[in-house]
């Protein structure tokens, strides 16, 4: 088929001139262009209708146009507009001055080594702020990152293959056929992830082992083979050694081994990611060398020791860890500062020199002392890890100005995150209260235990997936935040212990270590005429001889455990969506716009002006917004109305709908079933639940044998069809029955094209 682009000096879309063909893919064609309404050099990507597969054009401007819509940052090409051509449909980009990818780029000479992590944390950079506004880009590779020459930083571009969260799929399932390939099936070996080429569905983990790969070949400045896999990446980073200090590149190594990993789960998190681009940029600064000045009583410590100074400077040049403190002057109450040091056993504290003036900035050691090795380790293990190559003399005639700024800018890091920690704390203070107010309820028991065998050993050890034995010796009933004491019982032990465990746990119950939260097993039994209480142990471990044990009921238990887990994560500022976070913890940037007007879709609204009030303020909010009130105040009818408008607003929008209550969730589906019968719904719950809603099953097997009674009668018509394409479709329908019994592989395609989602908790 013969293919006519554009040629240079010819205009399209009435203002953009042609200056030059970048690009003629089977898919898109790429121009570099003057834009001669804003006088300036733009990116034309015209999005081929001559395609062989225009269907598969068609939906890559789609994405690319959706996903850029949602991305604004430094390290993202910008979109200016879009527009039709004869040629398909197109996108104006911001031009890239030297419009070099990092793939020609890795041509010319290596930079320094310091440059190419710049441009890791760059593309991370990118890539985190898309993943958190629901891109995932699933073609992260050299080919696809652009060097901006004249600001000497790196563009993500080409999100023609991206997934956008939320958004309906735009290739419809005719098109998963092996004669018409998904958008999922493209990619860059050997940068794509092992699930993407094995058709699976892909998440943000997916772009995380690209950068991965991408790490190697931008780290060796090196073009990889296609073969490159997890099995070669010793001998491919081999040549970095040289450029590493060698702990360093140990480290790296081992990183990107668990990086490359086959399964998603077992991949680092971007936070990981981004901890060790840090550390590799730290582990390149030079390390200062200061020269440190005894004092009359350190120097007396030394001699105490029988240490000579070089066995002390060896000492403290071992791996050491230094970090500041700000300190208040006991005489004049102005700030100073004093430095800990920790080298292999000694630790040592260093002060400015009392003689300095202003500017010259020399330390000497005011106390030194070999604290506990266990204490010691502990305290290395958690100072700011800044290096420092120290000798002493005489006189402490070398200013320490390097040192200083390092521990300096640490500290300011240290003080800004503890500023934002306790800012996280601030706003997190009432969900905690809701959740300790949770765990304070919860059943149980609380026993004190011993082991069963008595032995001459301190701890208790068991072997995974195996039943062990300790023998209760007390008991009461037990509430997480509330002990409920009460006069000696009158039963016996075993009787109490039977009696408190069908109330409080109605027979289920995992064991915790009460000191720890420590899951320990699962209750099996409990034998009377001794007292022996048996566990079924999940994991290998060792325990104390003796101790405490809380039964609680695992359900529960798990659940405010998750919370918990959660609400650390926020408070430790690591969260998968940034964003999200974000809005939850700056509430007061969250904004209602102006209500627009709207037309209710339920009468029973009409007969609430309130809350007909305040579905304009929600249907107009950009940000995350809060709907609450008592039973009875019409909260369900406005969510139902809320979903009606917004699927009105965004007919491809998706929407999740999910309570602690199960009874909640059918509500609203069955009035927006009724309400809006041309949505298609679907209820992912447990086997357990029982309802008259139909669940994700139910749905996916009616839509399932409707489409294949559709294909087979499809069939039937083709039979007695003539023409050189009969056998063809023929085929075509045959193998999409085969594939429409095979429904595991289909319900990811299925799911993507239901609006309303509803999840019930089980």
């Amino acid at each position: 088929m013969r293919h006519n682009f554009p040629v240079p000096n010819q205009t399209i879309d009435g203002r953009y001139t042609i200056l030059e063909t970048l690009k003629k893919g089977a898919h898109v064609y790429v121009h570099h262009a003057y834009d001669t309404e804003q006088g300036e050099d733009v990116i034309l990507k015209v999005f081929r209708n001559d395609a062989d597969e225009p269907i598969v054009a068609a939906a890559m401007f789609q994405r690319e146009m959706g996903a850029l819509e949602r991305l604004n940052h430094p390290n993202i090409i910008r979109k200016h507009r879009s527009f039709e051509t004869d040629s398909g449909s197109g996108i104006s980009l911001e031009y890239i001055p030297g419009s070099r990818t990092l793939a020609n780029q890795i041509k010319q000479a290596k930079p320094a080594l310091i440059w190419r992590i710049k441009v890791l944390q760059e593309t991370l950079d990118a890539l985190k702020h898309a993943h958190g506004e629901g891109v995932i880009h699933r073609d992260i590779s050299l080919n696809n990152l652009l060097w901006d020459s004249d600001e000497d930083s790196i563009k993500l571009s080409d999100f023609g293959i991206a997934k956008l969260k939320g958004a309906a799929e735009v290739i419809p399932p005719t098109a998963a056929l092996e004669s018409a390939p998904t958008l999922a099936q493209f990619g860059s070996p050997p940068f794509t992830a092992p699930e993407q080429l094995r058709y699976q569905e892909p998440d943000t983990r997916s772009d995380l082992y690209s950068f991965a790969v991408l790490m190697v070949a931008v780290l060796t400045w090196q073009i990889l083979p296609k073969s490159f896999t997890q099995d070669r990446l010793t001998e491919t980073l081999a040549p970095l050694a040289t450029e590493l200090p060698p702990a360093s590149y140990h480290k790296l190594l081992a990183f990107l081994r668990d990086a490359l990993e086959d399964k998603p789960e077992h991949r680092p998190s971007v936070f990981e990611f981004q901890e060790e681009l840090q550390r590799l940029g730290v582990d390149l600064r030079p390390t200062p060398r200061v020269g440190l000045r005894l004092t009359k009583q350190t120097t007396q410590d030394l001699q105490a020791r029988e240490l000579t100074r070089q066995q002390l400077a060896d000492d403290f040049n071992d791996n050491p860890k230094a970090f500041l403190q700000e300190i208040e002057d006991r005489f004049t109450g102005d700030l100073t500062y004093q430095i800990k040091l920790y080298g292999r056993s000694a630790m040592a504290t260093l002060r400015p020199e009392p003689e300095n003036v202003e500017g010259d900035e020399r330390l000497y050691v005011s106390s030194l002392i070999w604290p506990d090795p266990e204490q010691h380790a502990f305290n290395r293990a958690r100072t700011d890890d800044v290096h420092v190559q120290v000798y002493f003399m005489d006189r402490a005639s070398t200013p320490a100005h390097d040192f200083l700024t390092a521990l300096r800018t640490k500290f300011e890091e240290r003080e800004a995150e503890k500023t934002q920690r306790e800012e996280r704390r601030k706003y997190l203070a009432i969900p905690r209260r809701i959740v300790n107010f949770e765990k304070s309820q919860l059943n149980g028991l609380k026993l004190r235990y011993q082991a069963a065998e008595k032995g001459k050993k301190r701890f208790l050890k068991v072997q995974k997936d195996t039943s062990f034995h300790v023998t209760v010796t007390s008991l009461e009933r037990y509430n997480q935040g509330n002990i409920q004491n009460s006069d000696a019982p009158e039963q016996p032990l075993a009787q109490q212990f039977k009696q408190a465990l069908q109330a409080d746990l109605s027979g289920r119950a995992n064991a915790y270590l009460e000191e720890s939260n420590y899951a320990v097993g699962r209750y099996e039994n409990f034998r009377t005429k001794d007292n022996r209480l048996t566990l079924s142990s999940f994991k290998k471990q060792r325990l104390p001889e003796a101790g405490t044990l809380l039964l609680v009921d695992p359900a529960s238990y798990a659940s405010v455990a998750r919370k918990e887990q959660a609400l650390d994560a926020f408070e430790q500022g690591d969260y998968s969506n940034p964003q999200l976070a974000a809005r939850l913890m700056t509430p007061y940037r969250n904004q209602l716009n102006a209500s627009p007007p709207l037309e209710p879709l339920q009468d029973l609204l009409k007969q609430n002006p309130e809350n007909y009030r305040l579905l304009g303020r929600v249907v107009a909010a950009e940000d995350l917004f809060l709907i609450q009130g008592p039973p009875g105040t019409g909260k369900t009818t406005l969510i139902v109305d809320l979903i009606g408008q917004l699927l009105k607003a965004k007919p491809y929008g998706r929407i999740l709908v999910t309570s602690q209550s199960n009874k909640a969730v059918d509500v609203v589906l069955k009035r927006l079933a009724k309400r809006f019968p041309e949505v298609r719904y679907v209820r992912i719950a447990s086997e357990y639940w029982q309802s008259d809603v139909p669940t994700f099953d139910d749905s996916f097997a009616a839509w399932r044998d409707l489409t294949r009674n559709n294909a087979e009668q499809a069939m039937q018509r083709y039979q007695p069809a003539p023409g050189e394409n009969a056998a063809a479709v023929q085929s075509a329908l045959q193998d999409w029955v085969a594939h429409l019994n095979n429904g595991m592989d289909l319900q990811p395609q299925f799911v993507e094209g239901i609006s309303v989602v509803g999840v019930l908790s089980g």
